[in-house]
């Protein structure tokens, strides 16, 4: 049955069906202390938990229809009709499909409404209002579900009152206020969202304890959403770059339980390695999509908000849609790839761009730091969409993040069909994928080199240089600099000291650290650095270098004002971070790093090239400077020579080639701000598909970013028709290469959205 009416099925019976709940459903907590739905009015746990249950019905859903739109899936032999249609932009009627229908959306909407709007917040249990927490999330909850409307369907009815009747629908639907990405947040905080943000930094988050679904349990907590998550969000589609990002620092401050650059590091590999050429890859898995407690009851995991299925109908709902059209099958309790179930394949461009990374690894060989680098390409891919040989032999590429491979040593890069268990999680929101655009929103404030920090080195205050005044302090015996903070004038220095040391030599596959005395270099102790201004004693019985020791050309550089205002850091960290982007960042509280000890870690300095950021959770060592693959300049003028192909038709021969011309070593030729943080979004793009294919973000990401070119002027909407038609192209294929058709369907932007119901 087609609806006619997009709010034709929010009534009132809907919305008090929602009290209803069984004893055997996961989403039923044992709390008897909470009134019977007779007591709606004031004490409303059930309806609170009943909005989740909604949230459940259109989890598998957005996934989709985010992501089958996007350039990192395809169409294959057994795709479906409906599946298909989606994946090339055909006629998408609502209710054409079990996948089309906006009414569940506004489902979510009126069952939040109806809450809100009969909820007692002045209930008082030991002298406390016992139901504003839960009214604040509740206040999040709706707000995101008009998030998902607007990424979906550009524009939708804005409404916060109940909808009693269809009657009533059918007149909103006509009468209501149009939210889209412009003023929805302005929106939802004259609704009630800033006083529930307000609430929650007093009050916290619900605790309805712990729920299960048949294979474990897992904190209720896992299910909600952060109010400064959805308002982040929310800024970040308005193209309000400095509030989004206010918004997801602070969610990182008060709410995370940890700086969200420890999720790289601890969570990159989860126990997977393959080996190949004798070069040990490790691999992220699907487990990291898992929402669990370990033994002391604490979250841990990527998860921040998810839809949880359950095992059997018998302890709630099932949610295993996405595993039958990514191509698997439950067989007598197991779960196997099936080739006639994958009807969603991961695209040409999705797995051609996995193969482009590089893959490090440093091994300590004396004085010499190795590098073994595997040309395999990023560990993500085997992690988020294995190769698998099928029952009858056919092999193929298979999305496997619902499905979690258990293997933990690959026997080369294929698996077997039968090597996967279930995934009951369905991400909503995750810790990596918000750093991520966190990052994206820094970027586009103005600090590209911060942002590209994000991805190579991980936001730790050792990563960083620091700003202060140095004095040269000379006696007969040593020479010690030391650094003012709070001095007027300020300069860049670096704070990794001793870290990393002497001279880069590339001589293919191996990066070599060559510890010979160079004269150019700083002297401390027995060792050189680079060229940095500044040393501090980390001891207190250090005892300095004798004047003898060290150069007479280096000594007079010291007094050189040109050297002393820029210098150059290559100790490691971020040591690409510019003084000019350090001292902006001071204007801004949301980008200090050095008030909070959540931003520090001591094995920063302690264990040099941790995988920190986000690139290396699947490229392994990719942090500070002996990586000489993934660096500032070098990965900032592939971008912009990837754009400049892109509009000049360029081989991908021509296009490395002109790469080349646009930095040398540690520097960047390119003194364009607005290219700069162009291809630094471009770089971003890249990360978000590296680490969130197939999560549901994909397309409604990219129509994001490609309105933030649009605004800077950037023309996004060719770029995001070139994305899309480079779907099932290799990215090593001519940049002029496309396919014409779904590229001419997207510059047409009335095609960017499902359309609504008429």
């Amino acid at each position: 049955m087609k609806n006619k009416s997009i709010l034709s099925f929010l009534t009132l019976v809907l919305s008090a069906m929602l009290l209803s709940t069984s004893c055997e459903d996961m989403l039923t907590p044992d709390l008897d202390r909470y009134a019977t739905e007779k007591k709606f009015g004031g004490d409303s746990v059930y309806s609170a938990l009943g909005v989740l249950r909604s949230i459940q019905n259109i989890a598998e859903r957005t996934v989709l229809l985010g992501e089958c739109r996007g350039d990192l899936v395809t169409d294959g032999t057994y795709t479906t009709d409906s599946i298909g249609n989606i994946i090339n932009f055909g006629e998408m009627e609502n209710g054409s499909s079990e996948l089309l229908n906006v009414a569940d959306y506004y489902h979510v909407v009126n069952s939040c409404n109806f809450y809100l709007a009969n909820v007692d917040t002045t209930v008082t249990q030991n002298g406390i209002k016992i139901m504003e927490r839960e009214w604040a999330q509740v206040q999040a909850m709706r707000a995101w579900a008009y998030i998902q409307l607007v990424r979906l369907y550009g524009e939708v009815p804005f409404v916060t009152t109940p909808v009693m009747s269809t009657d009533e629908a059918a007149s909103l639907q006509k009468s209501a206020p149009r939210v889209n990405a412009s003023n929805l947040i302005d929106m939802l905080l004259e609704a009630g969202l800033s006083e529930a943000y307000d609430l929650q930094h007093v009050v916290g988050m619900p605790d309805y304890g712990t729920f299960t679904n048949g294979e474990g349990s897992y904190s209720s907590q896992g299910n909600l959403f952060p109010v400064q998550i959805v308002m982040a969000d929310a800024y970040l589609m308005k193209n309000d770059y400095e509030n989004a990002a206010r918004y997801y620092y602070d969610f990182f401050k008060y709410n995370a339980k940890s700086n969200p650059s420890d999720y790289n590091m601890f969570q990159s590999a989860d126990g997977n390695r393959m080996i190949t050429d004798g070069v040990e890859t490790k691999l992220v898995s699907s487990g990291n999509l898992r929402y669990s407690l370990n033994n002391n009851g604490v979250s841990i995991g990527q998860i921040i908000s998810a839809a949880s299925g359950a095992r059997t109908s018998a302890d709630g709902r099932v949610l295993d849609v996405l595993q039958q059209v990514t191509g698997f099958k439950m067989e007598r309790g197991s779960l196997s790839a099936h080739e006639q179930s994958q009807q969603v394949y991961p695209s040409q461009q999705y797995i051609s761009l996995n193969k482009a990374q590089t893959y490090n690894s440093f091994k300590q060989d004396g004085d010499v730091l190795k590098r073994e680098q595997y040309q395999g390409g990023d560990g993500r891919l085997y992690g988020w969409a294995p190769g698998v040989t099928f029952r009858n032999g056919d092999k193929s590429n298979i999305i496997s993040k619902f499905a979690m491979p258990n293997m933990t040593i690959y026997e080369g890069i294929e698996m077997r069909y039968g090597s996967f268990t279930k995934n009951y999680q369905i991400s909503l929101s995750r810790m990596t994928l918000v750093l991520l655009r966190f990052a994206e929103a820094v970027n586009r404030l103005g600090f590209p080199e911060l942002a590209f920090g994000i991805l190579k080195d991980g936001l730790y205050v050792e990563n960083m240089p620091t700003l202060g005044q140095t004095s040269l302090v000379k006696d007969a015996s040593k020479t010690v600099r030391v650094m003012d903070t709070e001095a007027d004038t300020l300069i860049r220095v670096d704070t990794l000291y001793a870290v990393m040391v002497g001279k880069l030599v590339n001589d293919g596959l191996s990066a070599k650290v060559d510890f010979t005395v160079d004269s150019t270099k700083l002297v401390y102790g027995d060792k050189y650095l680079g060229d940095t201004i500044w040393v501090t004693p980390p001891t207190d019985d250090y005892e300095g270098t004798t004047l003898e020791d060290i150069p007479a050309d280096v000594q007079e550089s010291w007094y050189d004002v040109e050297y002393i205002l820029d210098p150059r850091a290559m100790t490691g960290g971020m040591y690409y971070l510019s003084m000019d982007e350090m001292k902006e960042m001071q204007n801004y509280p949301f980008l200090d790093f050095k008030s909070d000890a959540k931003w520090s870690r001591s094995e920063v300095v302690e264990d040099y090239m941790p995988g920190f950021g986000v690139h290396s959770r699947g490229c392994g060592d990719v942090g500070g400077i002996c990586d000489t693959v993934y660096t500032y300049a070098r990965q900032v003028a592939e971008k912009v020579a990837e754009d400049y192909a892109r509009n000049n038709s360029l081989s991908y021969e021509e296009q490395l080639e002109y790469a080349q011309t646009l930095y040398s070593g540690d520097t960047l030729l390119v003194d364009d701000k607005q290219a700069i943080i162009n291809a630094v979004e471009n770089l971003i793009v890249d990360e978000c598909a590296l680490e969130g294919a197939f999560e549901g973000h994909r397309f409604t990401d990219l129509i994001r970013v490609a309105e933030h070119k649009n605004q800077a002027g950037d023309n996004g909407t060719d770029w995001l028709a070139w994305k899309i038609g480079r779907r099932n192209k290799s990215v090593t294929d001519p940049a002029a290469e496309v396919d014409a058709t779904l590229q001419a369907k997207m510059l047409d932007k009335t095609n960017w959205y499902i359309k609504l119901p008429e």
